[in-house]
């Protein structure tokens, strides 16, 4: 079983105050208050739930999630109870924390008399943070009944963004449930790799100069595409990469040496979906032969395995860059296909996740 860390601890029995609420960590003590909030069947309409019959129900229920764990301790489960600077009791909101992929899921519950006062978007905005900065969280997710127009309107306020639309997801209450899932990754600024040698951070409009200036056509001899002509076409191309870096479907990261912040190359990690990712890298020819290719790919893969929960990369490269094959093959690559492109052979890695090592890793 996996055991708290002290910071978690602390956070799990911390109150979070707003301005007009204290979210206190669900216990036995919180189901009297709770219980004519709770059993109003209006609220149940999109969720299979039922109301509680009785308070007794209700206390047994937080007596149960007073631990803050799941059963075999991977999951963390955390609820707090929405209680008004008056003591009135508004609902709750809840986490439930993957611990090991770090992904966190939220849900709600206002009780009718309490809806349409925006209570909660203001528990929301105080816990997500929190949580982030206590379990270190790299996404966050909402499955939302299609039907639940509040509640949609809700998280795409919050920055949520759509993922995809289940359709079938349940079926209760007589009736087929569809879904909609939202997810809120971690913003491109929070994102920060680092290692003694190196810091990389997802590419921004500062980086455009230094990239543009060591892009050579020597550089780009085993990679799919040619140096921009201009500083107006290659300007165009990196605006292009900024939409997909803040969805977090595709990622272009700029490397540097951490000590002095001398631009050394990028690194891609793209069409992030269902646990895959294709990798990428170039680095600046005057620091060539120094691993740092190797390096800076090796951080990005355990990376996005951790905080992206990526189970498996591709690794495209020309059939004649042995350099970059070496770096494929460092990390546990093996070639899967043979691929013809119009500038040379290549072939295709598929690369294993990485467990972290021992380094330095903020988010």
């Amino acid at each position: 079983m996996r055991r708290k860390s002290l910071s978690t601890i602390a956070f799990d029995s911390s109150v979070l105050s707003t301005t007009r609420l204290r979210l206190e960590p669900l216990v036995a003590r919180h189901a009297p208050a709770m219980f004519a909030g709770l059993s109003d069947p209006v609220g149940y309409r999109y969720i299979p739930q039922e109301p509680p019959a009785t308070v007794e129900e209700v206390d047994a229920r937080y007596r149960r999630l007073e631990s803050r764990r799941s059963p075999d301790g991977t999951e963390a489960w955390l609820n707090w109870a929405l209680i008004g600077l008056d003591g009135k009791a508004h609902g709750y909101v809840q986490a439930t924390v993957n611990l090991t992929s770090k992904e966190a899921w939220i849900a709600y519950f206002v009780f009718s008399a309490s809806r349409q006062q925006g209570y909660a978007s203001e528990a929301l905005r105080r816990l997500l943070p929190a949580l982030r900065d206590a379990y270190g969280i790299a996404k966050f997710n909402a499955e939302i009944d299609t039907r639940n127009v509040a509640s949609i309107r809700l998280v795409e306020s919050l920055g949520f963004v759509f993922t995809r639309h289940v359709k079938n997801a349940d079926e209760f209450k007589g009736s087929i449930s569809d879904e909609y899932h939202y997810s809120l990754p971690l913003s491109p600024g929070e994102i920060h790799i680092e290692s003694d040698r190196l810091s990389i951070k997802p590419f921004s409009a500062s980086d455009a100069d230094a990239t543009f200036s060591c892009i050579t056509l020597s550089l780009t001899r085993f990679m799919a595409w040619e140096p921009p002509p201009d500083r107006e076409s290659f300007d165009r191309i990196w605006q292009a990469w900024l939409p997909a870096i803040a969805e977090g479907t595709d990622f272009v990261f700029a490397v540097r040496q951490r000590d002095s912040g001398v631009f050394l190359g990028l690194a891609g990690l793209h069409q992030v979906k269902d646990a895959s990712a294709e990798l990428g890298i170039w680095i600046r020819e005057d620091r060539h032969r120094e691993g740092l290719g190797r390096e800076a790919v090796g951080l990005v893969a355990r990376w996005a395995s951790g905080e992206q929960n990526i189970e498996r990369f591709t690794y495209p490269v020309a059939e004649e860059n042995y350099p970059s094959r070496r770096i494929a093959e460092s990390l546990g690559g093996v070639v899967v296909e043979q691929r013809e492109t119009p500038k040379y052979k290549s072939v295709i890695y598929q690369i294993p996740r990485q467990l972290q090592r021992e380094g330095k890793k903020r988010a």
